[in-house]
């Protein structure tokens, strides 16, 4: 069995961003991590992977923040591992 790669996709939670995301989970082959700024954001990202039925959550993060981002990533790792795709 193939690892699924970790996919961050900046701005998830709405837009082209949430388009990135389902189509990516549409897919099936990757864990899926979404940002956004607010908790409502985060909270709908989440949800989302689970409706697809793929791995993944949202993050909060604010992208022109270090320190967010700083976390962000951290986060990301500890529970999936580093992502190996960036979508911004």
């Amino acid at each position: 069995m193939v690892d699924k790669k970790i996919v961050l996709v900046t701005g998830a939670s709405r837009g082209i961003g949430m388009g990135i995301l389902d189509y990516l989970a549409g897919k099936g082959l990757y864990t899926i991590v979404g940002t956004s700024r607010g908790e409502a954001g985060v909270d709908l990202i989440s949800e989302r992977c689970k409706q697809h039925g793929v791995e993944g959550c949202g993050l909060r993060c604010d992208l022109t923040d270090q320190s967010s981002i700083d976390e962000l990533v951290s986060s990301c790792h500890s529970r999936y591992g580093y992502p190996q795709i960036l979508v911004n």
